[in-house]
């Protein structure tokens, strides 16, 4: 009665004694006070919450350590021992000193991919480093925790008595088995792999594969995932890709088109572009957030082609991938309104009628039209 006393208090102040050493670290690390219940909910930083986790595993330990002793055992007699309880008091410990390793690198590795996602988003300089990191570490994170789990499975089975040598023997076999079976899905996985290692895309990236343009929301190891800008979500399986067109990779040449009269005078036009990358160019050196997204000034290109009722006139300028969109929509307005103050008139399909002098009155019209009318049938009188 003694031992099963202590064992149920003992178990019954394992939780309050942990949730003590949380305030108590948390306090002492993050200057924080007062309980957990007037405690503000702020998360605790990657120090504390690292220095939680191994104040947990201490005092579960200690709790595992005063139930033995309660008992009468202590660790040697347990390994020394072979008797069926000896056996599971083993196992137990065994697999939770596994639970405890594993909760303890998953918290660390997870703390540390999550602080590097969040530092690369703060970063705005660093928008390739930031792209990357939140395309390859959640990928990580993932196969972290599969390689966790497995290693705690094994650890598991290994520490009631289960031989894991020919268990992955079999895995190996049912690997290759399902290989085989399953050559789509290794062959979406082995063109993944391949296409992070390319860095061919990243999340957030704006890419075209097929028929498909959209932006890349989410990777898996099997399929990417793209958001249509009118919220439709595409899955594409990597091992269905057979091309893929990134729009976001450095810089984006932004080509636009002006039809004019065919009378115009390109050079006049040529002015007025200039005009507005001048501006433009005053605008970017008190702007440096304008002047990231502008790469290079609109230019003209000249005619581009002529067609019936116009000569197309080309302009283009270079922006950063994403921002083309904003600079177009001003880039328009102010060259719109530059062609306006230099008279510079788009061409317009309108149909012109001019008058060649006095037209027959309607009677005489009619009166042509019975003679015209009239005449084949005479010649076919004549004829016959």
């Amino acid at each position: 009665m003694p031992a099963l006393a202590t064992t149920i208090a003992t178990i019954g102040l394992v939780p309050p004694v942990i949730r003590i050493g949380r305030q108590i670290v948390r306090a002492v690390i993050d200057g924080r006070t007062g309980t957990a219940q007037d405690a503000e909910p702020v998360a605790p930083t990657a120090l504390a919450s690292l220095v939680e986790r191994i104040v947990r595993a201490f005092v579960v330990l200690a709790g595992i350590t005063l139930t033995i002793d309660a008992w009468g055992l202590s660790p040697a007699s347990i390994v020394a021992q072979d008797s069926s309880a000896s056996r599971a008091m083993r196992a137990a410990i065994e697999v939770l000193i596994a639970l405890l390793i594993a909760d303890f690198v998953w918290h660390a590795a997870r703390r540390w991919i999550d602080r590097r996602i969040s530092d690369a988003a703060g970063d705005p300089d660093e928008v390739s480093r930031r792209t990357r990191i939140a395309t390859l570490l959640p990928l990580f994170r993932k196969a972290l925790g599969a390689l966790l789990l497995v290693a705690i499975g094994l650890i598991s089975l290994s520490a009631i008595g289960v031989e894991i040598a020919p268990l992955l023997g079999a895995a190996g076999i049912v690997g290759i088995a399902v290989g085989f079976g399953a050559q789509t899905l290794v062959r979406n996985i082995v063109s993944g792999i391949f296409f992070l290692i390319d860095d061919a895309f990243r999340v957030g990236e704006y890419v075209e594969a097929g028929n498909i343009r959209d932006t890349v929301e989410a990777i898996s190891l099997r399929s990417m995932r793209l958001r249509h800008h009118r919220g439709a979500l595409h899955t594409l399986p990597f091992g269905e890709i057979h091309s893929l067109t990134n729009h976001s990779c450095d810089w984006v040449v932004v080509k636009i088109e002006f039809p004019f009269a065919l009378d115009v005078d390109p050079n006049k036009v040529k002015k007025a572009v200039k005009a507005v990358a001048a501006e433009l160019a005053a605008e970017l050196a008190a702007d440096p957030e304008l002047a990231k997204d502008m790469i290079e000034s609109p230019k003209s290109q000249g005619v581009r082609r002529v067609e019936d009722f116009s000569a197309v006139i080309g302009i283009k300028f270079t922006a950063r991938p994403g921002e083309q969109f904003v600079l177009r929509r001003e880039i328009y307005d102010r060259l719109l309104k530059a062609f306006d103050a230099a008279s510079l008139k788009l061409s317009s399909r309108d149909v012109v009628v001019r008058s060649l002098g006095d037209l027959p009155s309607p009677a005489e019209l009619g009166a042509a039209a019975s003679t015209a009318m009239a005449r084949p049938r005479q010649d076919e009188e004549g004829v016959m």
